[in-house]
């Protein structure tokens, strides 16, 4: 399954070129670059635009986990070049996406592996559940928008 995500994401990246000419106001679902800062446990600062990860509710604020998160995101993203597939269209700050770094780690997948996070299955589909560990899953209630 893994493979065919990855695989799934490669053969996308294949076919948007970033040198083609598309008008500035051509939405584009994939922003990429360098993060220049980790706003919160998964939200990720660009230049100009923030990325919520998505499909995942991360820790509460003032938990630990919540400052563990947000360092395990600034440790995987600095000085990385991060792209994010992006499910939301223009609209408010920040966009939701699906962040990878180095060869197609998932951001949110490793958060979620680590305790760090919860899957929410309206954003996710489901993509990250069963890599919720115990801990979490007792630990972090589940909000209704999650459904």
């Amino acid at each position: 399954m893994r493979i065919l995500r990855t695989c799934g994401l490669a053969c996308l990246l294949l076919l948007v070129d970033p040198g083609s000419s598309l008008s500035a106001e051509a939405y584009d679902p994939i922003l990429s670059g360098k993060v220049t800062g980790v706003v919160d446990a998964n939200t990720l600062q660009f230049a100009e635009r923030r990325v919520q990860l998505a499909g995942i509710l991360p820790p509460t604020r003032g938990r630990p986990e919540h400052g563990q998160a947000q360092d395990l995101l600034h440790s995987l993203t600095q000085g990385e070049y991060v792209w994010c597939l992006l499910i939301q269209e223009e609209g408010p700050e920040p966009l939701r996406g699906f962040c990878y770094v180095r060869g197609g780690l998932d951001l949110a997948d490793v958060l979620v592996r680590r305790g760090l996070g919860r899957d929410c299955p309206r954003f996710s589909g489901g993509r990250y559940y069963l890599m919720e560990t115990k801990n979490a899953r007792r630990s972090m209630n589940m909000p209704d928008g999650c459904f």
